[in-house]
């Protein structure tokens, strides 16, 4: 493993599947890919050496997660865009009626009336879940870090945090258990699943995989960081993460400070 991490970290190497490309009854490998595109490069790889296929299961992070968190019974759907941007206009439309003091901040951030820029707002909404998770300790980092702007930038970041907070709190109660908000939110789902079961809560869901492969990343949020920790470090899969050469130090590194975040895929919000 890469500096003691649970994650082994290989940069600008080539998964190199066709190596342990063999015939199988059931998969041993699941690769992870987050594009369909990647995906396919691996493939054509294994059948341009006439290599068999058998060994793996190609698959995303949220088909992954799915599986694990829904045999933990936790929520496994997800709003899509259009939904999701529904139910961002309505909650502005709500909070603004309701006077609350987040949605008058939130025009700090987006320079306009949140209500006519929905999708900017569901863009801040993204970028503030992709670099904390919802996670408590993360959220007061940032915090911490916009106080120590000058002002007006350090309104702007507080209002940042505290108006994406509310947002997604106001999306889950939209969603009304039915749905998740987001892909990451099931993905947080499945690392609590991970950080309670360990080994038998994966074994529940991928029984024959002994061995995971992410490849194809170019950014890394703390949702998946914190789910690819927590499978390393609380099963007995081998767990491999493999980067370009362009992208591949900044994120191994980021992966390395996010090993030191407790109760990973944990969220502000109350159950």
């Amino acid at each position: 493993m890469s500096d003691a991490l649970p994650v082994a970290v290989a940069i600008d190497e080539s998964p190199r599947l066709v190596q342990r490309a063999e015939r199988c009854e059931e998969p041993r490998e699941l690769v992870v890919t987050p594009v369909r595109a990647h995906r396919r490069t691996l493939q054509r790889a294994l059948r341009a050496a006439s290599r068999p296929q058998s060994a793996f299961r190609f698959a995303r992070p949220i088909d992954v997660a799915r599986r694990l968190a829904g045999a933990a019974n936790e929520r496994t759907e997800t709003l899509d865009r259009i939904d999701r941007l529904h139910f961002v206009e309505r909650v502005l439309a709500d909070a603004r009626e309701s006077g609350a003091e987040w949605a008058s901040d939130l025009a700090v951030v987006v320079g306009a009336r949140p209500s006519e820029r929905v999708e900017r707002v569901e863009q801040v909404r993204a970028e503030v879940e992709t670099v904390t998770g919802w996670h408590p300790r993360r959220l007061e980092s940032m915090r911490a870090c916009g106080s120590g702007l000058d002002a007006p930038d350090d309104r702007a970041a507080a209002a940042l945090v505290s108006a994406a907070v509310e947002l997604h709190a106001a999306l889950r109660e939209r969603a009304d258990g039915d749905d998740a908000v987001s892909t990451a939110s099931v993905i947080r789902a499945a690392t609590r699943t991970l950080a309670a079961h360990g080994d038998r809560g994966w074994r529940e869901s991928h029984p024959s995989i002994e061995r995971v492969t992410l490849a194809g990343v170019s950014t890394l949020s703390a949702t998946l960081a914190d789910f690819l920790l927590t499978l390393g470090a609380e099963t007995s899969v081998d767990v491999h993460l493999h980067l370009r050469h362009a992208t591949g130090e900044r994120i191994a590194s980021r992966l390395a400070a996010h090993a030191s975040i407790e109760d990973p895929g944990a969220e502000v919000f109350e159950s």
